[in-house]
C-alpha cells in the first residue's frame, strides 16, 4: 500500500522538478545578463595585442588598411585593420563591413593627422589565425616596399591577437535575455501543465474515495498479484488498471465496456499508439502509450489482458 501511495504521489508531482530546473536556469542566465549589462566598459583593461578570451578597450587614433577581408557570397562582411593607438603602438582590430573608427587615407590624411582625437573602441580579444597573419605581413611589406616584416617577427610589432569590435558584450547580454525568456517560458508551461495534472489526479483520487473504490484499490495493491508493465507505465490489479502515462488513469474493469488499440485522440492522429478504454459513463481514456512504429510485446499482452479482465468483470 505504501508503494502505491508513493507512485500516486510521484504521478501528482509530474514534471515539477524539470520545470523548477528550467526556472533556475532562466534566473541564473538572467542574473548573469544583468551583471554583464551593468559592467562598466571604462573599467575594462586596455588591449595590449596579446590578450584574448575577454573584453577590452583601446584608445585608437586611426586605422590602417584593411589588410584582410572576410566575404560571404562575394560581399565583404568583416575587415581586419592595423590600429594606431595612444600608446604609440599598433594593434589589430576587426570591424564589420563599415566602421565608425577613422581610417587613414579616408578620414585621416597627412594634413589633418595631428588634429585627430583618439576614439575608444571596445571588443573581444581574439587570437589571430596564422594564415591571416600572412596577409598582415604582406600588407606592411608592401607599405614599406621592403621585406621587413615576417611570420617570425610580426608579433613584436602588432601582437598575436586582435580586438574584435563586432563581438560586443551587449550582444551576449541580449542573447542571454532571449535564452532566459525561452527557459522561463518552458518552466511556466511545464509548471502550469503540472498544476493542471495535479488537479486532475487529485480529482481522480477524490472520486475513487467517494465511490468507495480507493480503499479497495489499496487493499488489492498490497497483494502479490499486481502485474507491472514498466515499459508502458501501467499496472493491473485484480479489478483495476492503473496507468501513469500520459496522465494518471485508474479504471475498474467492471466499468469498462470497450477496449481497442488506437492512434487517434479526439479525431487527431498521433505518433503514439494507445489502448483506448471506454466506460459506462461515456468516458474515454488512453493508456499504455508506445511509439506507433515500434514493437512492444507488452502492448499486445496488456491489450489482451485488459480485454480478458473486462469480459470477466474483473478478478
Amino acid at each position: 500500500m505504501e508503494e502505491l501511495e508513493k507512485k500516486l504521489k510521484k504521478a501528482r508531482s509530474g514534471n515539477s522538478k524539470l520545470g523548477i530546473f528550467f526556472l533556475i536556469i532562466a534566473v541564473a542566465i538572467l542574473l548573469i545578463g544583468i551583471l554583464q549589462g551593468n559592467s562598466d566598459k571604462d573599467s575594462w583593461d586596455t588591449f595590449d595585442g596579446m590578450s584574448n578570451n575577454d573584453y577590452y578597450k583601446a584608445e585608437i587614433y586611426y586605422l590602417v588598411g584593411p589588410f584582410a577581408e572576410y566575404t560571404e557570397d562575394g560581399t565583404v562582411v568583416e575587415q581586419l585593420y592595423s590600429a594606431y593607438t595612444t600608446d604609440n603602438n599598433y594593434i589589430l582590430v576587426k570591424t564589420g563591413k563599415t566602421t565608425d573608427l577613422p581610417v587613414f587615407g579616408e578620414d585621416v590624411t597627412e594634413e589633418n593627422i595631428d588634429l585627430i582625437q583618439p576614439v575608444t573602441a571596445y571588443g573581444y580579444g581574439t587570437e589571430l589565425e596564422s594564415e591571416v597573419a600572412e596577409f598582415l605581413v604582406q600588407f606592411w611589406n608592401e607599405v614599406y616596399e621592403e621585406e621587413f616584416f615576417s611570420m617570425s617577427n610580426y608579433i613584436e610589432y602588432f601582437g598575436s591577437c586582435y580586438l574584435n569590435t563586432i563581438d560586443q558584450a551587449e550582444d551576449k547580454v541580449v542573447a542571454g535575455y532571449i535564452f532566459a525568456a525561452i527557459f522561463g517560458l518552458l518552466a511556466l508551461i511545464i509548471l502550469l501543465s503540472n498544476r493542471k495534472n495535479n488537479k486532475n489526479n487529485a480529482d481522480i483520487l477524490k472520486r475513487l474515495d467517494e465511490e468507495g473504490k480507493l480503499e479497495d484499490l489499496k487493499n488489492e495493491y498490497s497483494k502479490e498479484t499486481v502485474q507491472q508493465y514498466k515499459k508502458l507505465n501501467l499496472e493491473i490489479t485484480e479489478n483495476y488498471v492503473i496507468s501513469y502515462s500520459p496522465k494518471l488513469v485508474i479504471v475498474k474493469f467492471a466499468d469498462i465496456i470497450n477496449v481497442y488499440p488506437s492512434n487517434m485522440i479526439d479525431g487527431v492522429y498521433q505518433t503514439y499508439r494507445y489502448i483506448a478504454l471506454e466506460t459506462k459513463n461515456n468516458e474515454k481514456y488512453y493508456v499504455a502509450p508506445k511509439p506507433f512504429d515500434s514493437k512492444n510485446a507488452q502492448f499486445d499482452e496488456v491489450l489482451e489482458k485488459i480485454r480478458s479482465k473486462v469480459k470477466q468483470g474483473g478478478n
